[in-house]
């Protein structure tokens, strides 16, 4: 079963700061013997989107709950806005548990490091 993010909470990066990084194509490994190898792989379908978000307290509740619970710490996908065009569904996995920092009085900035199919 799929979560879908909590409404009361904006999927919407503070100051619109995003850093994506799409998966490479190959995959790399030393053989016991000689030079390294690359191989081209199924991989680099995928990419990494990271940015920040900004939740009050009860914000915070919400997305710990979320990612706990409805999403398994994190073993299981959500769909979402599509970071790029918020009138577009896609579907995500997180690549790390989300992290809080102290934005002031009961306001956390939140790193959320989410991953996806590429187009």
């Amino acid at each position: 079963m799929t979560a879908t993010w909590p409404s009361q909470i904006k999927f919407c990066p503070v100051d619109r700061a995003i850093s994506y990084q799409a998966e490479k194509g190959f995959y790399e490994f030393q053989p016991d013997a000689g030079a390294p190898q690359r191989l081209p792989s199924t991989t680099g379908l995928k990419k990494t989107i990271v940015f920040q978000i900004l939740v009050d307290a009860a914000g915070r509740q919400v997305l710990e709950t979320f990612y706990h619970s409805d999403c398994s710490n994190g073993a299981d996908d959500f769909t979402a806005p599509d970071i790029y065009d918020q009138s577009k569904t896609v579907t995500y996995w997180w690549e790390e548990p989300p992290a809080f920092a102290n934005a002031g009085p009961s306001h956390f900035y939140v790193k959320i490091k989410i991953g996806t199919l590429m187009p």
